[in-house]
């Protein structure tokens, strides 16, 4: 079974969680669970779509969470990323999606999957069971390098004061692996949020939300990231 969560905040989220989902039952040989996190608004399209993919398809589950419950721990947060502070909630569901539950792959609404998603998961699954430092067993989570030089502050019209700190080139957290056990019990939201504060004292505000949050953890906490 592989399971992965996407955030969809409004009905333009929720088509755009939509294409990623068919992109993503089009290539997979597993079974499936998604889980989805979403407003009112959202949950409603999403209902309509998904109940008639499972009746049509075989082995797939899905399940509908109330962004709200993460709103409350999030929304304090000073961004000028156009998703506000939804942006965040993808880092902060570990407490939201089943205890049961120890691994998710993190999809954002608008990427489309080409590939088996089985194969990202294996791949995630064993970057979480190989320790990355004596000092931690294993990762929080696992993304991939960005495409683009945003963190190297060069790009034309970039404010530096907009520019957080990143290793190298940068991650990008438009697809995720969360250790969802680890973060549970080494107290990811402390790591993250603390880091955060610290941060925002010289930036004032995140530029693209919980990607930069990553990333200044990464860069303080090289195994935090796989």
């Amino acid at each position: 079974m592989v399971h992965v969560a996407m955030v969809a905040a409004g009905t333009d989220a929720a088509r755009g969680a939509a294409v990623v989902a068919r992109s993503l039952l089009q290539h997979r040989t597993s079974c499936i669970t998604l889980h989805l996190i979403c407003d009112p608004d959202a949950a409603s399209s999403l209902h309509i779509l998904t109940r008639g993919l499972s009746k049509a398809l075989p082995c797939l589950n899905v399940a509908f969470y109330s962004i709200q419950d993460v709103m409350r721990d999030v929304s304090w947060i000073p961004t000028r990323h156009l998703a506000g502070a939804y942006g965040f909630v993808k880092i902060a569901i570990e407490h939201t999606l089943p205890a049961s539950l120890d691994q998710v792959i993190v999809l954002d609404t608008d990427v489309t999957v080409h590939q088996d998603i089985a194969q990202l998961w294996h791949l995630v699954g064993a970057a979480f069971a190989a320790p990355t430092e004596a000092q931690h067993p294993a990762a929080f989570l696992a993304a991939a390098w960005q495409q683009s030089h945003w963190y190297f502050g060069n790009l034309t019209g970039t404010a530096l004061g907009d520019v957080w700190p990143a290793r190298g080139i940068g991650l990008n957290t438009g697809v995720m692996g969360l250790n969802l056990k680890h973060m549970r019990s080494n107290n990811w939201r402390q790591v993250w949020e603390q880091e955060l504060r610290h941060q925002l004292k010289q930036f004032g505000h995140t530029t693209l939300a919980e990607q930069d949050a990553v990333n200044a953890v990464h860069a303080r906490h090289g195994a935090a990231v796989a």
